[in-house]
């Protein structure tokens, strides 16, 4: 008889580990904490390998890598999205558990199929024969991620991002830093990337496997299928259709304005995105998880979220105010008088940005209750409007697309929140009130700092100086009316977000201190005598 049968819902070891945790709010901010951390010490790693690799291989090296990896993010963005169903389940047993473990490493070798015979293709579309070998290296990654994408996926259902940090340190750390760079010094050319790839995503399913284990024997039984089919397909064909979104203003520009043109947009396009990559993206994949726990408790769903938007406007707002007014000498300081052409551009995209922001923390949302075919409509509708409205903007060069695409972003902000007010019964006033305390924090940064601004330029100082008052100056300002904005009044239009969140931050627990967590790790493991002076340094820091 099968196991399955007999026991038929076996909750994963989650539910034993939870039984005596602190509340969901602090444990989705200690889970943002970490990932926060993991994020900017990836981009740390990342920054540094490239700056590495970029004196070691040649720029065609390079080329190849971005050539492949267009076809490679698509394809990962059609892998099926069985991964956020774990996560998303209100309740897994073992089967459904094995169930999804067999459907993700059969998409993943079809994928490595399909993307091992259309790599020729690829190099003819390009003119690059290279590429086709590269492709074809570098696509056995889907098949070796497939085997560790439950095991992920299952984490992230725990929120346990302390874990899934030490595993992305240090498997970018071997694949990249110590195995890239070595094939790079060997004159390996783009086969150092590729391999580094490869290794990376080999080392981070095992470490993966190790630390969050389950189930693998194959099954595909019936119920648990089609429930993971439609949830991952609706996802997949989701993530598809923002992909052509994201992509659909390069196309244009490449396409219609040439290679100069897209450089410009697209550094103006990446500068916008990392105040809101580094917050709204992280704690957007934090929420999802997040909200899953609480999305048949229609009224706690709906404070959390607007609480979320409430917090990300603080952040998010003032931030993208103070790129835009800094635009002129960031871009002048930083990467020179002919990368100018990108200042305006980056100035109106600021504005989208913010319309940004709310979209992600809606797409969490959609995600954690299942309405994945919903979310599907809203970005499907986004990815027209984007071509669209960069294809006319482009006739008035980048700063015409950069305009078309606020317009496009400014509808993908009133669907994704039509669909979030609808799913957790909440107002618009509501809606409106949370974004008010970021409004007028941000309106205060730009009337401080955009006159001085102006005034420092009228000097003719050099812009690295110009660029750091400005930094300080905005800061100070936001800080100072964050502090004069009535306390109870934030505490009601973010639905006590605001204070739980400050409450929390002036008592971090010992979990979310590096140093603490280290010395920790090291009581735990008897450690050998060779670091046995790091193990006192680290009691004597903490």
């Amino acid at each position: 008889m099968n196991a399955d049968r007999v026991v038929p819902k076996i909750i994963l070891a989650e539910t034993t580990e939870f039984q005596q945790v602190p509340p969901l709010f602090e444990r989705t901010v200690r889970a943002f904490a970490w990932r926060f951390i993991s994020e900017w010490s990836r981009f740390g790693l990342q920054l540094a390998v490239m700056i590495v690799l970029a004196r070691l291989l040649p720029v065609e090296s390079f080329g190849l890598l971005t050539i492949a990896m267009i076809f490679i993010n698509f394809a990962l963005k059609a892998q099926l999205g069985v991964s956020s169903a774990i996560v998303q389940a209100n309740e897994i047993t073992r089967t459904y558990i094995r169930v999804a473990f067999s459907l993700s490493v059969l998409s993943g070798i079809i994928l490595t199929v399909v993307i091992w015979f259309c790599a020729p293709v690829a190099a003819a579309i390009f003119g690059a024969g290279a590429i086709a070998s590269v492709l074809r290296l570098m696509s056995i990654s889907f098949l070796l991620t497939s085997f560790g994408a439950i095991a992920e996926a299952l984490l992230e259902r725990k929120l346990n991002y302390r874990r899934l940090l030490t595993v992305e340190i240090f498997s970018y750390g071997i694949g990249y830093c110590f195995i890239g760079i070595m094939l790079a010094l060997m004159d390996y050319g783009v086969w150092a990337l590729a391999w580094a790839s490869v290794i990376y995503s080999f080392l981070k399913t095992c470490l993966l496997i190790s630390v969050s284990p389950h189930a693998w024997w194959p099954s595909f039984a019936r119920s648990e299928r089609s429930k993971l089919l439609n949830f991952g397909t609706g996802t997949s064909l989701s993530r598809l259709a923002n992909f052509a979104a994201a992509n659909g203003d390069y196309f244009v520009v490449g396409r219609w304005l040439g290679a100069t043109a897209l450089g410009l947009y697209s550094r103006a396009f990446q500068l916008m995105s990392l105040p809101m990559y580094q917050f709204s993206s992280v704690i957007s994949c934090v929420l999802f998880p997040a909200y899953a726990k609480i999305q048949n408790d229609t009224d706690r769903l709906k404070r959390a979220y607007l609480g979320a938007v409430c917090l990300s406007f603080l952040v998010i707002l003032p931030a993208l105010t103070t790129l835009a007014v800094a635009a002129p000498d960031l871009i002048a300081a930083g990467f020179g008088a002919s990368w100018t052409g990108a200042t305006l551009p980056l100035q109106i995209l600021c504005i989208g940005g913010v319309f940004q922001c709310m979209y992600n923390l809606g797409d969490s949302l959609a995600r954690a209750k299942g309405a994945v075919y919903w979310k599907l409509w809203c970005h499907t509708v986004y990815a027209v409007c984007v071509f669209v409205a960069s294809l006319i903007g482009s006739r008035w060069g980048i700063t015409g697309v950069a305009t078309g695409v606020v317009i496009a972003m400014s509808i993908i902000y009133i669907l994704m929140a039509r669909l979030s007010l609808y799913l957790t019964h909440a107002s618009w006033t509501e809606f409106f009130l949370a974004q008010l305390p970021g409004t007028i924090v941000a309106a205060n940064v730009a009337a401080v700092a955009t006159p001085t601004a102006m005034l420092l330029r009228s000097t003719r100082l050099p812009h690295l100086i110009i660029l750091v008052i400005i930094l300080v100056l905005s800061l100070t300002s936001a800080f100072t009316v964050g502090m004069l904005v009535p306390r109870v009044w934030l505490d009601r239009v973010s639905h006590g977000a605001v204070e739980k969140a400050r409450r929390w931050s002036c008592h971090i627990p010992v979990s979310v201190r590096p140093i603490t967590s280290l010395r920790n790790f090291l009581d735990q493991n008897k450690s050998p005598q060779g670091i046995s002076f790091l193990h006192r340094y680290l009691s004597q820091k903490s």
